[in-house]
């Protein structure tokens, strides 16, 4: 295997620096490429003639993978168009950034403001954490949900430290810290549309809340590239296309290393597990569903239409699990006998029996946060890579699991 490949897909956990620099060096001959026709972050934002208000944005990010968000550039201001905010409803949510120094036009006042570049974030998923990380700008991030599930050392002691504000989650969060914070802007999951109503408070204050809904996306590329969104929030969109198309390059790699194999050596894989009577295991447009498509596994309900999951019982999924090659359960089981105290059935299914059965909680931090959750987003090759090595070894035979782990 190529030298630069492997480190470029297999950082370690303490050298995460190191690793983007890797990506860097990959992407440089494709920026190599564009030359004139692309500008450093330093660059992206200028003041044309001596008119103050005049800006003009020389780097735009174009997105390509992402279903759910678009950004228009104009002169003196940026759109960013959240397509698909809320589970339940096809609504869209339009947020206009607009530098600091510059007023606002007559004809979008009544569009919620983010002055640009954002420097005061608060932010209430882990995954927001880490597109701020991948573009090395945590120092915007004034405000999380629960420090607990960050694994990044530098924000946990800024937050022991009183400069970083500690919220709780979105379903029990404390309005009135976070309005007497006063952030530029409150970044938040996409969840049901009656939910959004409990941030009526901060609207009605003028702080903007801007929805952040990834997870709906059908793939991981379409997931990473939301890093674009937060690259217009701080005016890095250069380092976030960047970061992006180092990540595709690396992703498409892998994606054409699994279709060498042989049709008729596909491995069969189920997810989940059942939770209070219920099964739910992926739908078939959801990304899971497409990476193990990526990972030329075949997954019993690819044909379906849901992009979220199935419920199912226990009954439907168990003659799959049977004869089932490997098995995803999730991040909550560690061992094999904690597998079986939940069901003794489940030491019918072949993935059990041959010790097929790998969890995505390798790495925990400290406090009790998982580093899948927190960086998968932005290394969604490093995924793809795992599911590669669990299913065919013999195509990956120096690579190490990333965020995986085999039960014990």
């Amino acid at each position: 295997m190529d030298t630069l490949f492997y480190q470029t897909l297999h950082p370690k956990t303490d050298e995460h620096g190191r690793y983007f620099a890797h990506c860097l060096m990959l992407f440089t001959v494709v920026s190599l490429l564009w030359g004139c026709q692309r500008t450093s972050s330093s660059d992206a934002m200028k003041t044309g003639g001596n008119h103050p208000e005049s800006v003009v944005f020389t780097e735009k990010s174009v997105v390509t993978h992402a279903q759910g968000f678009g950004i228009e550039y104009h002169e003196n201001y940026k759109i960013i168009h959240i397509f698909h905010p809320f589970q339940d409803q096809p609504d869209t949510l339009s947020y206009l950034l607009l530098p600091k120094d510059v007023d606002i036009p007559a004809a979008l006042d009544q569009l919620p403001v983010i002055r640009i570049p954002v420097e005061n974030l608060f932010v209430l998923s882990t995954t927001h954490v880490a597109l701020t990380d991948a573009l090395d700008a945590n120092e915007v991030i004034k405000g999380v949900s629960a420090i607990q599930h960050i694994c990044d050392e530098n924000l946990r002691q800024r937050t022991e430290a009183g400069e970083i504000l500690e919220v709780g989650g979105e379903g029990n969060l404390n309005m009135e810290a976070i309005l007497a914070a006063n952030p530029e802007v409150v970044m938040a999951s996409g969840m049901q549309s009656a939910l959004f109503r409990k941030f009526n408070v901060l609207l009605q204050a003028n702080i903007p809340v801007l929805v952040n809904s990834e997870w709906l996306e059908s793939t991981l590329l379409g997931r990473a590239e939301w890093i674009k969104l937060m690259g217009a929030l701080l005016n890095k969109e250069a380092e976030a296309h960047a970061h992006f198309d180092a990540v595709v390059h690396e992703y498409e790699r892998l994606k054409e290393l699994a279709a060498t194999v042989n049709p008729s050596e596909r491995k069969t894989v189920i997810n989940g597990i059942p939770y209070k009577g219920t099964w739910y295991v992926a739908g078939g447009k959801s990304y899971f569903a497409n990476l193990l498509k990526d990972a030329q596994a075949d997954y019993h309900w690819a044909d379906t239409e849901a992009t979220g999951s199935l419920s199912m019982d226990f009954e439907s999924v168990y003659p799959v699990a049977l004869e089932a090659d490997g098995w995803f359960p999730g991040e909550f089981i560690d061992t094999r006998e904690a597998l079986l105290t939940k069901d003794a059935r489940f030491a019918d299914f072949k993935s059990v029996q041959h010790g097929n059965v790998f969890s995505n909680n390798k790495q925990m931090c400290e406090g009790g946060g998982n580093v899948y959750w927190v960086s998968g987003i932005v290394n969604p090759h490093l995924i793809l890579a795992d599911f590669i090595k669990i299913l065919y070894p013999e195509l990956l035979p120096e690579y190490e699991l990333y965020y995986h782990k085999r039960l014990e």
